[in-house]
């Protein structure tokens, strides 16, 4: 794993509105780093951890960063590149974001939930994990049908049926695809 120091390289921090899969308003946090290499990826610019796009940012910056948003915003929606190779650094991030300003963290990573350190996972509400399968890709959410939605009861991770989160919903009623 990466992240060893307090710094993490970040690409971008960006409002949004479709990143969680419950929908509401997000700021995504997109960071740089990703050695899944996923034929087909969304950010393949956001693989290099030392892209000239990515500026290493402090946990505290980071943290300054969400501050300012978070009158406005649900959530916090980890992606990227893969927050999964800065485990440190995600927990202090999602820790803050839970105690400090109680909203609900996302994850989006190419490792598997079983993959991740669970204390990584302590703060974190939701995790879509799984490598991006462009030979799986679906129209909707998530990309591919490998990749599962989690979500956190009490502290026990529950696997949902993805095709009934309201982020599904939308993205099936915006291309016209019927609920079968």
């Amino acid at each position: 794993m990466l992240g060893k120091s307090n710094h993490l390289p970040i690409a971008r921090f960006e409002v949004g509105f479709i990143d969680d899969p419950y929908l509401g308003i997000s700021l995504n946090l997109y960071c740089c780093g990703c050695w899944h290499r996923c034929p087909g990826c969304q950010n393949p610019e956001l693989q290099d951890p030392d892209s000239p796009l990515c500026k290493k940012l402090t946990v505290e910056e980071v943290i300054e960063e969400i501050k300012k948003n978070v009158e406005l915003i649900d959530s916090v929606v980890f992606l990227g590149g893969d927050f999964g190779y800065y485990p440190q650094q995600l927990r202090q991030i999602s820790e803050i974001v839970k105690k400090r300003f109680n909203k609900r963290c996302v994850l989006y990573t190419g490792f598997t939930l079983e993959q991740l350190r669970p204390e990584v996972l302590d703060f974190i509400d939701i995790v879509v994990d799984g490598e991006y399968k462009q030979e799986l890709h679906r129209d909707g959410f998530p990309a591919s049908s490998n990749q599962r939605l989690w979500v956190k009861e009490g502290k026990k991770w529950k696997q949902v049926d993805s095709d009934t989160t309201p982020l599904s919903k939308l993205l099936r009623s915006r291309l016209g695809v019927g609920d079968d």
